[in-house]
C-alpha cells in the first residue's frame, strides 16, 4: 500500500505543477496586459506557419492534412538535439532505436516494434525524407539533425505524393539552406551532466551576388546513463550547401553531407523486477541487501542482491520488488569494452527549381551511402527462479534427522528444521520452493552476435507544380511528377543465426493530384499514384555458421567467404541463392474541405497507404502491406488569431501486418513420438515439443542433457504475414498566446488498436507446413481477432513559455510536461483455462524546464549571445519504458514443483534519468 500511496502522490504532484503552470500563466497575463501598451494588448497573433507537405509551400493552417510542425527557435527553447527528443512534445509519434543506429519511427501507433520488421533489410513504415530525398534505410539519419529549418510530421498514409514506405505517414526534414548576399551563422557550445559536450556551428557565406554557402556541423559526446558506460552517445555530422541562381526563374541547390558514430550500442539502463504471486508466502526474494553476487553451496550457482525498495511497482498481486535503475555493472562487469555500434555514412543532394510560364518544374536528385557495424556481447541478464532454501543434514545437536513416520527432514543452515508456509516439516521427497531468487551467470567475456550492414541509394524525382493555388484565390491547384529509386542493402552477419543477404530494389513511382473549387470555399482534392517495386534477393542462410575449416570467418574476418556449410546436412554452400519479385499498386486520396471562415477549416478524407513487399533471410517475399484510412479533421484560429484550436481522428484498416516468428522442426518430437528415445525424459526449457536425441552424434540412446541444434531438423526465425488489424484514434492540440510574453499549448493523442484476421499459426503453417512449434504453442493455435496492441492509450504534452524584457535583455522561462499513459493490460497462460490479465506499464508525468537569457551586450555590434540553464526529469523519477511478465506457475518446466497458481515475475527498462547542463550560443 505504501508503494501505491507514493505513486499516488507523485502523480499528483506532477498534476498540481501542470496546473500550476496554466493558472500562473493566466494570472501573469492579466497583469502583463494591465501593464502593457496598447500595442501589446491589440496586435500581437500567433506566427504563421509555411510547410512543404503538399510538394509545394503553403500555410499551415490552410493545408487539409493533420500536420505537426517544430522548428529551430522551438527545438533550442524545449532542448530538442535528436529525432527521439521529438516524441516528447508530439504525443502521437514514436522513436525507438534498434539493431545498431537504426531509428524505429511510428506515427499513430503505425510501424510499432511489435509489428514492423525493423532489420535494415527490411522497408519502413514511416517514411523519413531529408530535403526531398527519402532516406531509404532510416540508419545514422539522427547524426544529421542539427541546423534545420523545420521539421514536419505528416500523419496518416502518404501513398499518393510520397509512395513507398509511407503507410503511417512521413517525417520531413527540411535543413538551412545558404542565403544569398548575407553573412551569419552561429556557434554553440553544451556542457552537462553524464559528460556531456556538444558543440554545433553554421556560417553562411555570400560568394558571389548570386551564389552563397552555408557550412555547419555538430559534435556530441555523453557518457552512458547506466554505471557499465551503456546508452552512451558519440555522434558527429557535417553538412555543406550551395545556393546559386544562375537566372531570375532558376535556382540550384546542392549539399553534400557526412555523419558517424561510435558508442557502445548494447541497451542497459538498469533493471526491474517485480515477483508477484497468488500466495503472499511465496511473493518474495531470498537475497541480500546490495547487489553482489552469492553463490549457493550446493549447486554452484550464483544469484544477486536486493537493495530493499519493496512496492515500487502497484501491483495488483502480492509482490516483492529490486529495482536497480541505471545500475548493471554488478553483473555485466566490463563487458562494454567489448561491445561496439558503429555508424559512418554520406550523401548528396542537388535541387533544381525553374519557373516556365505556366507552372514551377522541380527536379530533386539524391545519393546516399550508409555503413554499420555492430559487435554485440554474449549475455544473460540475471532471471528470477523459483528458490529452494539451502538444507543440510548437519543439524543442531540433539535434533532428531527424522520425523515422527522416519522420513529424513530438510534443516536450514542453523541446523534448524525446515517448516513451509503451513508449519509443516519438509521432508527431503518434497519438491518445496519457498520464493524467488535471482540467479545470473559470470560477466560475459566474449562477443554473441556480429552483423555488418552497407546500404546506397539513388533517387530521381521530377515534378510540374502549377502556378495556381486554391490559397493564393485560385479556383485550382495541380501537381504532376515521377520518381525513381536504386536501393541496394548488404547485410552480413551472425545474430543466433548466420545470414548473408544481398537485396536490390529498383521502384518507380508516376503520381498527380489536384484540387478544386467547387462552390465558394468548397474544394474537392483528388490524388493518384502508381507504384512498381522490383526486389532481387542474393544470399544465404543456412541456419547456424560454419565454414570450409581453412577459413576463418567470425568475426574478424568479414564478410564470410565461400564456403558455408549447411546446418542439417554438413554440405558445403559454394554459392548464393537468388530470387526475384515484383509488386505494383494504386493509391488513391480523396480530400474534401470545407472554409467555414478564413479562420476555420474542416475537411475529410480516404486515402490508402502501400508498404513494398519484404524479403527475409531467405529470400522469401512477403505480401506488400495495405492501409484503407478515413480520417476527419479541422483547424482553427480565435481570438484575432491568438489561439489556434486544431484536431483529427482517423480509422485505419489495415492488411497484412508483418512480424517476425520462429519456427522449427524436431528430429524426434514429443507429440508424434511420446516414448523418449532416449529413455531419460529430457526435453527441452525453451520449448515441449522436441527430445535430446543425439543417436547421429553420440549413438543410438546416447544424449548429450540438453537440446541444442542437434535436435532440430531446422530452427530458424522468420518473417511472416499473420493478418491485419483495425485502428482509430483522435488528437487535440492547442497553441494559446495569452500575451505577447506568454505561450501555453496543450498537446493530446488517443489511440485504439485491434488485430483482425490476425492468426500467427496459420501463417507459419503455410510457410512450413511440417513445423512443429504451432502443435504445442496455444498462442500460436488461436486468432488474435479483437486482441488489443500498442502502447499507452493516451499520451499528453503541456508547455508553457514566458518572457521578460530586462531592458533591452530578455529572460525566457520554458516548462514542458509529458505524461504517458498507462499501458495495455497484459495476458497470461493466453487461449488456456487458467488464462489471466496482469497490469499493463503505469502511467508516468515527466517535467523539464529551463531558463534562457538572451543579450548583445559585451559583443560587437550584430551578434548576440543565449545561456540556456535546463533540466530534463526534474523530479528524477525512475519510471518504466517497458514491461513484461513471465508466469512460472502454468509452465510445464516448473508445475510440477507445485507453485502457486498465477506465479511469476515482472522485468523492465527504465525512462532516462535526470539530466541537467548549460547552453552559450553566439549569434551573427
Amino acid at each position: 500500500m505504501g508503494g501505491k500511496r507514493r505513486l499516488k502522490f507523485k502523480s499528483w504532484v506532477f498534476s498540481y505543477f501542470v496546473l500550476a503552470m496554466v493558472l500562473g500563466a493566466l494570472c501573469f497575463s492579466n497583469t502583463v496586459l494591465a501593464l502593457g501598451d496598447e500595442d501589446d494588448t491589440d496586435e500581437f497573433t500567433l506566427e504563421e506557419i509555411t510547410v512543404t507537405a503538399e510538394k509545394r509551400e503553403a500555410e499551415l493552417q490552410k493545408v487539409p492534412m493533420d500536420i505537426s510542425v517544430v522548428r529551430p527557435e522551438e527545438m533550442d527553447r524545449l532542448g530538442i538535439t535528436t529525432a527521439y527528443d521529438l516524441k516528447k512534445v508530439l504525443p502521437d509519434i514514436d522513436t525507438e532505436s534498434a539493431t545498431g543506429n537504426q531509428v524505429i519511427l511510428s506515427v499513430r501507433d503505425v510501424g510499432l516494434q511489435q509489428n514492423v520488421l525493423w532489420n535494415p533489410i527490411h522497408e519502413t513504415s514511416t517514411a523519413v525524407h531529408l530535403d526531398g530525398v527519402q532516406m531509404t534505410r532510416s540508419i545514422g539519419f539522427d547524426s544529421l539533425f542539427f541546423d534545420l529549418q523545420r521539421v514536419e510530421v505528416l500523419k496518416g498514409p502518404q501513398g499518393t505524393l510520397y509512395g513507398r514506405g509511407s503507410t503511417g505517414g512521413s517525417m520531413n526534414i527540411s535543413t538551412q539552406k545558404p542565403i544569398l548576399g548575407e553573412v551569419s551563422g552561429n556557434v554553440g557550445l553544451e556542457y552537462g551532466n553524464y559528460g556531456k559536450k556538444r558543440a554545433e556551428a553554421a556560417l553562411n557565406i555570400p560568394i558571389v551576388e548570386k551564389l552563397a554557402a552555408r557550412i555547419s556541423g555538430r559534435k556530441i559526446k555523453r557518457n552512458g546513463y547506466s554505471d557499465t558506460g551503456f546508452n552512451d552517445q558519440n555522434s558527429w555530422g557535417a553538412r555543406v550547401s550551395l545556393t546559386w541562381e544562375p537566372s531570375t526563374k532558376d535556382t540550384i541547390t546542392m549539399t553534400y553531407d557526412a555523419e558517424g558514430s561510435r558508442t557502445h550500442g548494447y541497451k542497459s539502463d538498469g533493471n526491474y523486477w517485480s515477483v508477484y504471486s497468488s500466495d503472499p508466502d511465496f511473493a518474495w526474494f531470498h537475497a541480500q541487501t546490495d547487489p553482489t553476487v552469492e553463490t549457493d553451496a550446493d549447486s554452484g550457482d550464483q544469484y544477486f542482491g536486493d537493495p530493499n525498495v519493496p512496492d515500487l511497482f502497484p501491483q495488483t498481486w502480492n509482490t516483492k520488488v529490486i529495482n536497480l535503475p541505471n545500475q548493471s555493472a554488478w553483473y555485466l562487469g566490463n563487458a562494454s569494452d567489448l561491445s561496439s555500434v558503429v555508424n559512418k555514412g554520406w550523401g548528396v543532394m542537388g535541387q533544381w527549381e525553374h519557373e516556365f510560364d505556366f507552372a514551377y518544374g522541380v527536379a530533386v536528385y539524391g545519393h546516399r551511402v550508409v555503413r554499420d557495424k555492430n559487435a554485440w556481447i554474449s549475455v544473460q541478464s540475471p532471471s528470477p527462479y523459483p528458490y529452494r532454501p539451502y538444507y543440510t543434514y548437519e543439524a543442531a545437536p540433539g535434533a532428531d534427522l527424522l520425523d515422527a513416520d522416519g522420513n529424513p527432514l530438510y534443516f536450514d543452515a542453523d541446523g534448524n528444521p525446515f517448516v513451509d508456509a503451513n508449519g509443516d516439516l519438509v521432508e527431503t521427497n518434497d519438491q518445496y520452493f519457498a520464493g524467488f531468487a535471482l540467479y545470473g551467470w559470470a560477466p560475459p567475456t566474449t562477443l554473441g552476435s556480429y552483423s555488418r550492414t552497407f546500404a546506397h541509394f539513388d533517387s530521381m524525382e521530377v515534378r510540374l507544380l502549377s502556378k495556381e493555388t486554391i490559397t493564393g484565390g485560385d479556383k485550382y491547384e495541380w501537381v504532376v511528377g515521377a520518381l525513381g529509386q536504386n536501393d541496394k542493402v548488404v547485410e552480413d552477419a551472425y545474430i543466433a543465426n548466420i545470414h548473408w543477404v544481398e537485396i536490390n530494389t529498383n521502384s518507380y513511382g508516376l503520381f498527380a493530384q489536384a484540387a478544386y473549387q467547387i462552390y465558394k470555399s468548397l474544394n474537392l482534392s483528388v490524388g493518384y499514384r502508381y507504384s512498381l517495386d522490383q526486389k532481387e534477393y542474393y544470399g544465404i542462410y543456412p541456419g547456424s555458421w560454419g565454414t570450409d575449416p581453412n577459413v576463418n570467418n567470425f568475426p574478424e574476418n568479414f564478410p564470410h567467404e565461400f564456403p558455408y556449410v549447411e546446418k542439417s546436412s554438413g554440405d558445403l554452400i559454394t554459392e548464393g541463392t537468388t530470387t526475384e519479385a515484383e509488386w505494383s499498386e494504386h493509391t488513391y486520396k480523396i480530400n474534401l474541405n470545407w472554409f467555414v471562415t478564413d479562420s476555420v477549416m474542416t475537411f475529410v478524407q480516404y486515402s490508402k497507404g502501400y508498404k513494398t513487399g519484404n524479403m527475409d533471410y531467405h529470400g522469401e517475399a512477403l505480401d506488400p502491406e495495405y492501409m484503407d484510412s478515413y480520417e476527419f479533421g479541422f483547424k482553427t484560429r480565435w481570438f484575432n488569431n491568438r489561439l489556434q484550436f486544431n484536431g483529427s481522428a482517423y480509422y485505419y484498416d489495415y492488411k497484412n501486418y508483418s512480424t517476425w516468428v520462429s519456427a522449427y522442426k524436431c528430429k524426434y518430437n514429443v507429440a508424434d513420438h511420446p516414448d523418449d528415445p532416449n529413455g531419460d525424459g529430457a526435453n527441452t526449457y525453451a520449448n515441449d515439443a522436441c527430445w535430446d536425441y543425439d543417436s547421429e552424434i553420440l549413438g543410438e540412446g546416447e544424449s548429450n542433457g540438453t537440446i541444442d541444434s542437434d535436435d532440430y531438423v531446422y530452427n530458424e526465425s522468420a518473417s511472416i504475414s499473420p493478418g491485419g488489424a483495425e485502428q482509430m484514434g483522435a488528437n487535440l492540440s492547442l497553441i494559446y498566446l495569452i500575451t505577447p510574453r506568454d505561450t501555453f499549448s496543450i498537446n493530446g493523442t488517443y489511440s485504439h488498436n485491434e488485430y483482425k484476421d490476425y492468426h500467427v499459426g496459420k501463417a507459419i503453417n503455410a510457410r512450413y507446413p511440417d513445423n512443429d512449434n504451432v502443435a504445442v504453442t496455444d498462442s500460436y493455435q488461436q486468432s488474435r481477432d479483437g486482441k488489443e496492441f500498442g502502447g499507452a492509450p493516451y499520451r499528453m504534452n503541456f508547455s508553457y513559455s514566458h518572457t521578460t524584457f530586462i531592458g533591452m535583455d530578455m529572460l525566457s522561462f520554458n516548462a514542458n510536461a509529458f505524461y504517458n499513459g498507462t499501458g495495455l493490460e497484459q495476458t497470461l497462460a493466453e487461449y488456456t483455462e487458467n488464462e489471466y490479465t496482469m497490469p499493463g506499464l503505469p502511467d508516468y508525468w515527466t517535467a523539464d524546464a529551463s531558463l534562457t537569457y538572451m543579450s548583445s551586450r559585451w559583443v560587437p555590434e550584430g551578434v548576440n549571445w543565449n545561456a540556456r540553464f535546463w533540466v530534463n526529469n526534474i523530479f528524477n523519477s525512475a519510471h518504466l519504458s517497458s514491461l513484461y511478465y513471465t508466469d512460472f506457475s502454468y509452465s510445464s518446466i516448473w508445475e510440477s514443483y507445485g507453485l502457486p497458481a498465477r506465479t511469476g515475475y515482472a522485468t523492465g527498462h527504465h525512462i532516462t534519468p535526470r539530466t541537467f547542463g548549460v547552453t552559450l550560443t553566439f549569434n551573427f
